[in-house]
């Protein structure tokens, strides 16, 4: 029985000492891409790494994929909002909209 405590405890000890490492990128949003082997539509993450924006997805069967979207991730956030980028809905209730 003691062996099994001091493996237990010598485990518990080297996992406590492990420091994690931060990411090296900044989340920013997640959206819809297109796996570019197979062309299956795949989540894909809008990451912020070296002020440069990048999508970052992975297909099941093709595996991950990065790409760099722009070049500047500081004039991409305080470019206007453009007619392809704004919401196509409303989330105002009909009833509520003034007609």
């Amino acid at each position: 029985m003691e062996t099994q405590d001091t493996a237990t405890t010598s485990h518990t000890k080297s996992a406590s000492t492990q420091k994690k490492k931060d990411a090296d990128y900044v989340f920013y949003e997640l959206t819809r891409s297109i796996c570019p082997e197979c062309r299956r539509v795949i989540d894909a993450k809008i990451i912020l790494r070296d002020n440069k924006v990048y999508m970052r997805k992975r297909c099941p069967q093709c595996g991950p994929f990065e790409a760099l979207v722009y070049a500047d991730a500081e004039a991409k956030m305080a470019a206007p909002m453009t007619a392809a980028s704004a919401p196509t809905t409303s989330n105002t209730p009909a009833w509520a909209s003034s007609k």
